[in-house]
């Protein structure tokens, strides 16, 4: 494990390479910058608010893992991830404004808002891929959102395989602010899967038909 701390940076100058292998774990509490490059095979941890995300190669088997944003997006967060985690102690609701555009080739994981929204979008179109599952696993993943009015647009969210919603996990495609005609549309391959004891939602709202194709099967238990 190598822990880039609070005030510290790491410089990639020259050409250099940083590698996190199988297995690995690279901390950043601060600042990389530098003309290098980021190769990761094991787990890089977001964990400070803002700042960037650096640009990386997402190796199979890797981790991008958010952990520090409390209100500031970070930038990088368009980029072309493997797994993606988001585990923040946000201390509002969060758009990200199509910060994250993937596509994400695995998994896309939502553990912790701490009682706050993730919206991927406000009133933006949002397109975004997942290569196999979405997993709301804690708090509250919105396609898109707002905190007033607004006119949902006609966003995509594909998921290649299952949609899980568990613990107290919540998924919306729109939030209770939207009007219009737009229709934020989830189209899940595979199963959706809602587990727990109690807590957890699945809201898909609009005039249209928000899930616009589950052809197996849903389980709720």
């Amino acid at each position: 494990t190598l822990n880039n701390n609070t005030g510290g940076t790491l410089n990639t100058n020259g050409g250099s390479l940083i590698s996190v292998s199988a297995g690995g774990y690279l901390k950043n509490l601060s600042d990389i910058t530098g003309a290098g490059s980021l190769d990761v095979t094991g787990t890089f941890e977001h964990a400070l608010d803002g700042y960037v995300v650096p640009a990386a190669t997402w190796n199979a088997g890797s981790l991008c893992y958010v952990t520090g944003i409390t209100s500031t997006i970070p930038a990088g967060l368009g980029q072309n991830f493997y797994d993606l985690t988001w585990d923040c102690n946000q201390s509002g609701d969060i758009n990200l404004v199509n910060g994250i555009t993937g596509p994400i080739q695995n998994d896309f994981t939502v553990a912790k808002t701490n009682g706050f929204e993730l919206r991927l979008a406000s009133t933006q179109n949002v397109t975004l891929s997942i290569g196999r599952d979405l997993r709301v696993t804690g708090g509250t993943l919105i396609l898109n959102g707002a905190s007033s009015s607004f006119a949902a647009p006609s966003s995509s969210l594909s998921v290649g395989r299952d949609l899980f919603i568990s613990g107290t996990g919540s998924f919306y495609n729109t939030n209770e602010y939207a009007s219009g005609v737009g229709v934020p549309a989830v189209n899940v391959t595979g199963d959706l899967n809602i587990t727990g004891s109690a807590g957890q939602r699945l809201v898909i709202a609009g005039a249209k038909t928000g899930f616009a194709a589950i052809p197996c099967s849903a389980v709720i238990n």
